[in-house]
């Protein structure tokens, strides 16, 4: 995962800002194309996103992502796609697609053309299973996955259903998974 934000990053422009954020945040990407700049709370580190049953959640940006989403969008204060910094023609979810992403990250960084298959899912997967296997507890890795507990209530239509207490434990999580990535010592 180290190598595809290596990657990422060097790919630039929305659809290297679309995978660094998959990476750092362990969202799906039409989560990433979803985020609007003017849903970001810059100073807790947060963006409103869709989630699926028509609910909404909050997702946890850790400081790189806050940094890269800075740097793309030029000014906290622009507004529109944070992926594409809010000018251009926005980014679909359906212009995320794995085979497209691959293809252009072989273009950008011809190094990543010797990693092994990957795709979304299993990105999320990887480093659900990493901190598993690192402590952190199901639960916490479900909220840093946006993922509606077991139990829990159904969440109407367009309400948000991510708790303060969710969004906690997801902040946590996610910043540990990024000490995770920075940490080359402990690499696997």
């Amino acid at each position: 995962m180290r190598m595809l934000l290596q990657g990422a990053r060097l790919l630039g422009g929305p659809h290297g800002t679309v995978l660094e954020l998959c990476i750092l945040t362990m969202c799906l990407p039409w989560e990433a194309v979803a985020i609007d700049l003017a849903e970001i709370d810059w100073k807790r580190g947060w963006a409103m996103v869709p989630a699926r049953g028509g609910s909404r959640r909050l997702l946890h940006l850790p400081p790189d992502a806050v940094r890269s989403l800075a740097r793309v969008a030029g000014a906290v204060t622009s507004r529109g796609q944070a992926v594409s910094g809010g000018s251009g023609r926005p980014l679909d979810r359906r212009d995320v697609r794995l085979d497209r992403m691959q293809a252009r990250l072989a273009a950008a960084a011809p190094d990543m053309t010797v990693l092994q298959p990957w795709n979304f899912h299993g990105l999320r997967a990887g480093a659900a299973r990493e901190l598993l296997e690192r402590g952190c507890s199901r639960q916490d890795v479900a909220c840093a996955l946006g993922l509606k507990p077991p139990g829990s209530a159904i969440v109407p239509i367009g309400g948000i259903r991510t708790l303060a207490d969710d969004a906690d434990r997801a902040a946590v999580t996610v910043s540990k998974w990024n000490a995770i990535l920075a940490d080359r010592r402990n690499a696997r």
